[in-house]
């Protein structure tokens, strides 16, 4: 299970290396009205890995439980960071950079301290899925996201 999450986490840096062919129209063109560009996306992104990277893992491997932040205010910090950015290629392998640290971390972590359950803003269960959290699921999570924008940006690029 572990090897499968991480190989499918590795998937972002992949796409980064992909992106980095958007021209600067596609990089900055809404996917859909009012949605994000492909850089806000990956900003995004970015932002959410650096906060496992700080917050999440270190806070289990503590036996902390997790607060996330409130996911917009934490969404609109990290897109405004990619606009303060304005460089593409920057942005883009601080992304890979950021996901490889994540894997790299993950990597050594044993595949039962993964499953461990955690809990997560008060609660032991996903509302969503009723699956005990566990840093296993919050990946899971993870690579779910990581999928939905990718197809977002994809679908973008194709129209253009």
């Amino acid at each position: 299970m572990k090897k499968h999450v991480l190989t499918r986490l590795s998937k972002l840096a992949e796409w980064g290396e992909e992106w980095k062919s958007l021209s600067t129209d596609e990089w900055q063109e809404a996917l859909a009205v009012g949605k994000w560009c492909p850089r806000d996306v990956v900003a995004h992104l970015k932002g959410w890995d650096d906060y496992f990277l700080e917050v999440v893992l270190p806070k289990i491997q503590a036996g902390d439980t997790i607060e996330f932040p409130d996911f917009h205010f934490y969404n609109e910090r990290s897109v405004q960071y990619g606009k303060e950015m304005n460089d593409q290629l920057f942005l883009l392998n601080e992304l890979i950079d950021t996901r490889i640290e994540l894997l790299n971390e993950v990597i050594l972590w044993e595949e039962e301290k993964m499953v461990s359950p955690i809990v997560v803003n008060g609660l032991s269960h996903c509302p969503h899925t009723h699956e005990p959290y566990s840093l296993m699921l919050l990946l899971t999570e993870i690579v779910h996201h990581d999928m939905h924008h990718y197809e977002q940006i994809q679908r973008s690029v194709t129209r253009v």
